[in-house]
């Protein structure tokens, strides 16, 4: 088949690590892949180095771009003629919802990964476009949800049933794998001495991912255990590092965490980390719980979305905006035999969250989408 992915950009985020992992994937099982980016560039540009994926910059040139960017991309998915286009994220769905007519014969398949998220706080854009994009769902060939907990969101707020499925996020098991070398490395340059305990949050700067409620949960539990130590890992730009940092100050936690920006190779950061919190109070299928795991790291998550699934008997769950509670099972935790823990958390993501998988099930849904197509 020849497939062509449409998303905004290729950063770091769980979506485009997906897409990456899932294209890649379709390529060695002998199809035609392409990845057309709105904007150019991004760090995980360079997981398509070799890979067989052709990559298309679409050159958008910023929000107002609408027309020549359109076109531009009408020329692009006409020259190809793909069998099949596949859009990630809200903003490509409506894009490719409104360039369908231009290969009718080619179903259009939605990924879709929220999971009940509150919209409040990202703006009047943001509600107006997930909006428009559940309004208008009846119109795209499938949507495809990555957990259990966004099928259930999505068909409350009017998703087709009929056109509505559940692939789950694969991981990739070669890449992401205990790094002891790696580890060392970080714990050195984080200043992780013997004997202490590293516990960390990787996620980005977005007002689910709990940071305030980690850095409660932190400054009660380094408070009764001295061994502890914390990091947060990821993008968090200016504005919201400054927020961090204040709050860090108030809660006399200097000393005891680190900021670090986003990186490239995560493995060597899960690996590096004796327990990884996701803290979220809202969440799909959570990569960074999944990576973690599979780096042999254990793992304390909040109980939204398919997070209390991921983790099954290998970790610890909270209710979500809950510090209290998450400082008493990270002590909780610290009771247990973590490196015991992360052994069986490593065994529980190669045997139910492979990459096979997830290519394999995105793989019939494609051919069932093409089929019913070229039928009606």
């Amino acid at each position: 088949m020849k497939l062509d992915f449409l998303i905004r950009s290729l950063g770091r985020g769980g979506a485009e690590r997906q897409l990456v992992l899932l294209a890649r994937q379709l390529v060695r099982r002998g199809h035609q892949v392409r990845v057309l980016t709105f904007y150019g560039g991004g760090p995980l540009t360079a997981d398509f180095v070799g890979t067989g994926v052709e990559l298309v910059d679409l050159h958008k040139r910023g929000r107002w771009d609408v027309f020549p960017f359109l076109i531009r991309l009408v020329r692009e998915v006409w020259a190809a003629r793909p069998d099949a286009l596949l859009s990630y994220l809200t903003v490509p769905n409506l894009v490719g919802l409104s360039i369908r007519s231009v290969v009718p014969e080619a179903p259009l398949l939605w990924g879709v990964r929220s999971a009940g998220l509150d919209l409040h706080p990202y703006g009047r854009l943001a509600q107006m476009v997930y909006f428009l994009e559940r309004t208008l769902s009846p119109w795209c060939d499938a949507a495809i949800f990555n957990s259990h907990a966004g099928l259930r969101y999505g068909l409350s707020a009017g998703f087709p049933a009929d056109r509505s499925q559940v692939v789950l996020n694969g991981i990739d098991t070669v890449a992401f794998t205990r790094d002891l070398a790696g580890r060392e490395f970080w714990r050195r340059a984080w200043g992780v001495g013997p004997g202490q305990i590293l516990v960390g949050l990787v996620a980005r700067s977005d007002p689910a991912k709990g940071h305030e409620v980690f850095l409660q949960a932190a400054a009660n539990a380094a408070s009764m255990d001295p061994r502890l130590q914390f990091v947060c890992v990821g993008d968090l730009g200016p504005s919201g590092l400054a927020t961090l940092e204040a709050l860090v100050a108030r809660l006399d936690l200097q000393g005891r965490i680190r900021f670090v920006p986003g990186q490239s190779h995560l493995a060597a950061v899960y690996s590096a980390l004796d327990l990884l919190v996701s803290a979220s109070h809202s969440e799909g299928f959570s990569n960074v719980i999944a990576e973690a795991m599979a780096c042999g790291t254990p793992c304390l998550v909040t109980d939204v979305g398919d997070s209390r699934a991921i983790v099954g008997e290998t970790g610890g769950v909270v209710p979500p905006n809950d510090p209290e509670a998450l400082c008493r099972m990270i002590l909780a935790l610290l009771k247990d035999d973590l490196i015991q823990l992360g052994r069986a958390a490593q065994h529980r993501v190669e045997s139910e969250f492979s990459s096979d998988v997830l290519a394999l099930r995105t793989e019939e849904i494609i051919q069932t989408c093409i089929h019913f197509r070229r039928r009606s």
